[in-house]
């Protein structure tokens, strides 16, 4: 899935903040339903708010699972081209980033 590039402050020029491909609550359902379907998933996310919508909705998908899909399944949320994410990775060590 391409969640697009997306940053707060805009790069390369801050007047350009770039553009998510789904809005937040889609993306949020769409990681709880392949949560609970045990499906593993890859998201393409550039820049440092575009990382943080993407964390934000793999933490909401894994709190709303049932403990025991928790450990059940291999999951395997990872985050693909994560680049500039500033401080956002340590925040999180329920998922995989490939930097």
């Amino acid at each position: 899935m391409h969640g697009g590039c997306r940053y707060y402050q805009g790069a390369p020029c801050p007047c350009h903040v770039g553009y998510a491909y789904i809005d937040q609550p889609d993306l949020e359902k769409l990681c709880t339903d392949v949560v609970a379907g045990g499906w593993q998933m890859s998201t393409h996310a550039n820049g440092d708010a575009a990382i943080n919508n993407t964390i934000d909705a793999y933490e909401k998908a894994l709190a709303a699972a049932e403990p025991e899909d928790i450990h059940k399944n291999d999951h395997r949320l990872v985050i693909q081209h994560c680049q500039t994410p500033t401080g956002a990775l340590p925040r999180s060590s329920s998922f995989c980033a490939s930097v």
